[in-house]
């Protein structure tokens, strides 16, 4: 298989997998500091949860996988907090 990681999941957490990370094309940055029209940005996500049956904890998945993704953009592990604090945008 090309994703060995990937292959060895189970077929639900695949299913996990393929939602935060393929169907959506909602970036989460984009929406929070305003740079895309929130209809455009929103209506793919809306219509994923709706036609592919998502659960509270799929998008609870993908939220935290936006923040630690976030919490991931700044190179220095001690200085990653700064993001939250100093950085965030307002």
């Amino acid at each position: 298989d090309l994703l060995p990681s990937y292959a060895g999941l189970s077929p639900e957490l695949q299913r996990l997998v393929l939602f935060t990370q393929g169907k959506m094309n909602f970036n989460h940055g984009w929406f929070v500091q305003g740079e895309a029209p929130p209809g455009a940005m929103l209506s793919k996500f809306s219509e994923v949860l709706r036609s592919d049956g998502a659960k509270a904890e799929d998008v609870a998945f993908y939220f935290f996988h936006w923040f630690t993704d976030l919490a991931g953009a700044e190179g220095t592990p001690m200085g990653g907090a700064e993001k939250f604090v100093l950085k965030f945008p307002r």
